[in-house]
């Protein structure tokens, strides 16, 4: 190995060793926060007004891996030099080296370095994990303290969630068997960045062995008419959900999607990235098993059902941008992968299947 590739490699090796330090000189942003093994702050190589979009992780084999959910990009920790200092790779490469300061380091004097960023990382590593799942424990309970989804008693007020879901995205529950279970919602949850206490649908995000492992929140008006006029009005929490979706329906079946693996049952498996347009489908087609991915990236991290003997993706229209197009062929690609018989199909009118319901719904179409 070359003496400019072993600086490269030893600069990456001890920049991952301290990449909570790193991300602080490198994105100062006062909207930043950490959570669990991410660093979460506006992108620096935009006009990013929000934090939502963008992480770092800190910890683990890939430490110092950005990406932006909104546009597609990434990178590693190289990069997020780059990006965030607007270098070439080569300064980057150097103000890296300076940084570390293994420009300066060799022989036992590196190698005791190594062994010191060795251990930092395994520390930092452990921490982190321990944090991770205080926050799933913390985003179940979060889950399970929400009031459920109901239609109003007689003669009370709508709550601004049954309202949001049922009047202003016409979604009509008897037509799937009822509110998912992975559904609830919370009169006044706080929404970090305008600081203001809102209606928040909060939807339970689940692994392939059903066990809930994150949350997505979707803040509304208080008057349930719309997502509330905040940004972001939508998050996942914690990050480190790849693979994990929400199940909207179960298709007819009594069983979950383990269960009836297990026992046999198969049917078509309805991806949608949306909770909206995920209920649409289901209302459509009452026979499948819907769910929601949550996050277009998501699609290329699914895993394959035994209850699956199909798979349908739908495909939104406003999915215009390279990075989105290459993101759904990517995942798509995955779910082809399974061998099953699979398709992608989209709406004939607006976004998605959920526009064209609502268009319905007014007597649009």
């Amino acid at each position: 190995m070359s003496g400019d590739r072993q600086l490269v490699e030893d600069a990456k090796f001890a920049a991952q060793a301290q990449m909570r330090a790193l991300v602080k000189e490198l994105l100062p942003d006062p909207k930043g926060y950490f959570s669990g093994a991410y660093y979460h702050c506006r992108n620096p190589g935009r006009a990013d007004r929000s934090v939502g979009s963008f992480f770092v992780l800190l910890t683990g084999p890939r430490a110092g891996f950005w990406r932006d959910q909104a546009t597609g990009e990434q990178g590693d920790v190289i990069h997020l030099v780059q990006l965030a200092l607007k270098l070439g790779p080569g300064d980057a490469i150097r103000w890296l080296a300076n940084w570390t300061g293994v420009r300066s380091l060799s022989g036992p004097a590196l190698m005791a370095k190594q062994a010191e960023w060795r251990e930092e990382a395994a520390r930092s590593s452990h921490e982190d994990e321990r944090e991770f799942d205080e926050q799933r424990r913390r985003a179940k309970g979060l889950l399970l303290n929400g009031k459920p989804l109901c239609p109003p008693a007689f003669g009370a007020m709508a709550s601004p969630a049954w309202r949001y879901f049922t009047e202003v995205r016409a979604i009509n529950f008897d037509r799937i068997g009822g509110v998912p279970s992975l559904l609830r919602w919370i009169p006044a949850h706080r929404h970090r960045e305008s600081g203001q206490e809102l209606p928040c649908i909060v939807a339970g995000i689940v692994d392939q062995a059903g066990a809930i492992i994150g949350v997505h929140r979707t803040w509304l008006r208080p008057d349930g008419s719309d997502k509330a006029p905040v940004r972001p009005n939508r998050k996942m929490w914690p990050r480190g959900i790849a693979g994990g979706v929400t199940w909207l329906s179960r298709g007819g079946s009594k069983h979950s999607a383990l269960e009836a693996g297990r026992r046999g049952e198969t049917g078509i498996v309805i991806y949608g990235e949306g909770i909206e347009d995920g209920l649409t489908a289901a209302m459509g087609e009452p026979e499948a098993r819907v769910a929601a991915i949550l996050s277009l990236y998501n699609l290329a991290d699914l895993s394959d059902l035994a209850c699956a003997a199909g798979y349908v993706v739908l495909r939104d229209n406003d999915w215009t941008k390279p990075e989105a197009v290459a993101a759904f062929d990517e995942g798509f690609a995955r779910i082809r992968s399974f061998g099953k018989p699979c398709e992608w199909i989209s709406s004939p009118h607006g976004k998605d299947f959920n526009d064209l319901a609502q268009a319905e719904a007014a007597g649009a179409l």
